[in-house]
């Protein structure tokens, strides 16, 4: 009996090891992408000014005349934090959750968003893109493994999208071809009298994008067709996501959200709000 219960703890022992190693092991390699995310920051960025906006819809240009001040360096990265709440249910039976995060974005390289929610029994983790692999892997009071993601084609591309919504509002620079962010291709197109969809490519990858702004070119909206697998049938396809941005700031020369509502099946009956937060900035 004693060997048997001395047997039960070392192996209690060496798993609890192994998740604290395991959990280790994630947040060092978090910390490592969010400092070469941040390393992509230009030294020596040029400067806007509205002769960069001729080629442009008109909506496109009334966005980016709101959002980047006359002579501001044209940087492409951001430190983003947020506070809110994140629902971990559906449309149906909602169960929103606290939650802060920070998000470090670098178009077109990636993205990293770090979170906690909850508050008893606390969720951790990340969702991120870079170097063309993408994961989602969270955690339960940081060291029990909730969900782990990626290493596929399904998941990249649902991530790209990710990435190139995100950099609209929080990196707008990125997405005016003389700030020469590293897209392979970036082309923009009117779709209405306040509204423009822009699209990049990088690699294989294609995603576009639609925004709506205001007669000022103030951001009201992002939404576009997200490859996702958020469907009663759990089935990978373009779907409608989006969401609304309500309030904005002033950040080192950039007007940028901050307050947003997002959800999947955006402007649909179907559309579920899971995403509710006040957004501040490190950097503009």
């Amino acid at each position: 009996m004693l060997t048997v219960l001395l047997t039960t703890f070392a192996l209690l022992v060496c798993a609890a090891l192994f998740l604290v190693i395991m959990a280790r092991r994630d947040r060092a390699q978090d910390a490592s992408i969010i400092a070469r995310l941040l390393a992509r920051q230009p030294a020596a960025p040029p400067v806007f000014n509205e002769t960069m906006l001729d080629s442009l819809p008109d909506a496109a240009q009334r966005f980016f005349r709101f959002s980047i001040a006359a002579g501001t360096p044209l940087t492409t990265v951001a430190d983003v934090q947020m506070q809110g709440s994140f629902d971990l249910g559906s449309k149906d039976a909602p169960n929103p959750q606290p939650m802060q995060a920070r998000q470090v974005i670098a178009p077109p390289l990636g993205l990293l968003w770090s979170v906690k929610m909850g508050e008893t029994l606390s969720i951790t983790g990340s969702d991120g893109l870079c170097d063309g692999k993408s994961w989602s892997r969270f955690r339960l009071l940081g060291l029990f493994p909730l969900a782990r993601a990626g290493g596929n084609a399904d998941h990249l591309l649902s991530a790209f999208g990710r990435l190139v919504g995100d950099a609209l509002l929080f990196t707008p620079a990125a997405f005016l071809p003389a700030a020469e962010a590293g897209w392979d291709s970036l082309t923009w197109a009117a779709t209405g009298t306040n509204s423009a969809e822009v699209t990049v490519t990088l690699g294989a990858l294609t995603q576009s994008v639609e925004i709506k702004v205001d007669t000022s070119g103030r951001l009201l909206s992002v939404s576009f067709l997200r490859w996702s697998d958020e469907n009663p049938e759990k089935t990978f396809r373009r779907q409608p996501f989006g969401g609304d941005i309500t309030a904005h700031g002033s950040f080192a020369g950039f007007t940028l959200p901050t307050k947003l509502t997002a959800g999947n099946h955006y402007g649909t009956g179907q559309y579920h709000i899971f995403f509710d937060v006040e957004i501040g900035y490190t950097n503009g």
